[in-house]
């Protein structure tokens, strides 16, 4: 997978996902201080997954189409974590092969965007965000 990391994503979270081979393109390097429509659009560009623990506000974003076309907000990934970003790469070493899979299961069964929020406690894939 191509992986767009936002800036509030620890740097330890990117070297997990890159440890398990997908690559890693950094918020910081495209374009510092990038707000969250500038990244969704970023990672529309790219044909990438964002890496974020700001779930809350791409949600809007792929919901409401906020600068996307209907077709990019209906492919665009989220991988939101909603656990304290200590704990990211951790998660991501634990449950890597899940997020590789709610990707893959989700698109085969869908063409709506995939958002996977990674916890403490699970990993959960959802559908359709585009309306």
């Amino acid at each position: 997978m191509r992986l767009l990391i936002d800036e509030n994503a620890p740097d330890s979270t990117a070297k997990a996902f890159e440890a398990l081979g997908h690559e890693t393109i950094y918020v910081r390097d495209e374009n510092a201080r990038a707000r969250d429509q500038a990244v969704a659009r970023i990672a529309e560009l790219r044909g990438a997954i964002v890496v974020t623990w700001n779930v809350r506000h791409f949600r809007t974003i792929i919901r409401n189409r906020l600068g996307l076309t209907r077709r990019s907000a209906q492919q665009m990934g989220l991988i939101g974590f909603r656990c304290d970003e200590s704990l990211g790469a951790q998660r991501v070493k634990e449950t890597g092969s899940l997020i590789e899979d709610a990707f893959s299961t989700g698109r085969k069964v869908s063409s709506d965007s995939v958002a996977v929020t990674v916890t403490v406690e699970e990993v959960r894939r959802e559908l359709a965000f585009a309306r």
